[in-house]
């Protein structure tokens, strides 16, 4: 416990140091409000995708855009000393690519914006690598001091990859990470003195112990019963003779001859993101096929990828044919699909 005395000059000392605090660093931190976060799509040009929970970014292919209010941010006195960008990425395909921050305008709805009605990109701001599950910043003070001293109420940029980038960033949509892109600005100016330190009060008594009460009485244990008898172990009955053997039975017939000089035959497509894929699996020069299948392969999730047939196409080919699930919009996804052909001696 500490005594009084000394617990209120803890919190005297606290406010003093406080106050230093405040002199040498003076900050204010703005509350900069996420408007609208979305997407669009090159190869679905007309689509909008601001309800969706991340923003895809594919270098050549899908761009992101953000928009974010300053008035509640103008309105803090002094100048600015940071303005950060942050955007949480959630997933990214491969090592590679950079996410690359550009200047754009801020009149576009996050319900509304699409490739074909997207606003005007302008200038490269920052550039950085990024790796799954990490927040990414960005130095975007310059940017953001120009738009205030503009009297901008709303500031927008655009994310866009290079390098092979492929990626998707947390949106405000996302419910369950709390990970939506932030804008923090520090402004800084002038503090004032601060005000004298008034006197410590004295420390009031401290109060009596109470007496400890008296430990109650333990109660007395009850006897053990006594242990029941074991009852007696009934006799073991006879054991019954053992039955006749019965007639073996008729050997039965020599099954099919196996199949002779059999092998396993394979065709396999390129691993890209073609959508629709065909395959074929020919038996070499003396052989037939006996049967086939197919398999999928350099997919994350096979159930994103349709099997549309899978037949022998002759005596001596099969053939396998597939395609990815349009519904998912992975129009980056990539896959392989193979046909294979069991062939025996004719």
């Amino acid at each position: 416990m500490i005594p009084q005395a000394s617990h209120h000059a803890i919190h005297s000392l606290a406010l003093i140091s406080s106050l230093a605090a405040l002199t040498l660093a003076p900050a204010a931190f703005a509350d900069v409000t996420l408007l609208g976060d979305s997407f669009v799509s090159l190869s679905s040009p007309t689509k909008n995708f601001g309800k969706q929970t991340t923003i895809h970014v594919v270098q050549s292919m899908r761009e992101g855009y953000l928009k974010f209010d300053l008035n509640a941010s103008s309105s803090v006195p002094g100048t600015i000393t940071h303005a950060t960008l942050r955007v949480y990425v959630s997933q990214k395909k491969g090592l590679g690519g950079n996410l690359n921050i550009h200047e754009t305008t801020a009149d576009w709805n996050e319900l509304q914006i699409t490739a074909s009605a997207a606003p005007v990109v302008g200038d490269v701001i920052g550039s950085a690598n990024s790796t799954s599950n990490n927040w990414v910043e960005f130095d975007v003070t310059n940017y953001v001091s120009e738009a205030l001293a503009a009297n901008s109420k709303a500031i927008g940029f655009a994310l866009r990859g290079s390098n092979g980038l492929n990626i998707k960033i947390d949106s405000k949509e996302n419910k369950t990470t709390g990970h939506e892109p932030t804008l923090d600005i520090v402004w800084g100016g002038t503090v004032g003195a601060a005000g004298q330190v008034g006197a410590t009060g004295a420390a009031g008594p401290i109060g009596p112990t109470g007496a400890v009460g008296p430990i109650g009485p333990i109660g007395p244990i009850g006897a053990t019963g006594p242990i029941g008898p074991i009852g007696p172990i009934g006799p073991i009955g006879p054991i019954g003779p053992i039955g006749p053997t019965g007639a073996v039975g008729p050997v039965g017939a020599t099954g099919a001859a196996g199949l002779i000089g059999w092998e396993r035959v394979v065709g396999a497509s390129s691993p890209d993101n073609e959508s629709d894929k065909s395959v074929t699996a020919s038996c070499p020069e003396g052989k037939q096929i006996v049967s086939g299948g197919y398999a999928t392969l350099n997919v994350s999730d096979v159930a994103k990828i349709i099997i549309t047939s899978s037949y022998p196409s002759s005596d001596t080919t099969w053939i396998a044919s597939g395609k990815l699930r349009t519904q998912d919009n992975m129009v980056d996804e990539s896959f392989s699909l193979q046909a294979y052909a069991i062939c025996a001696d004719q």
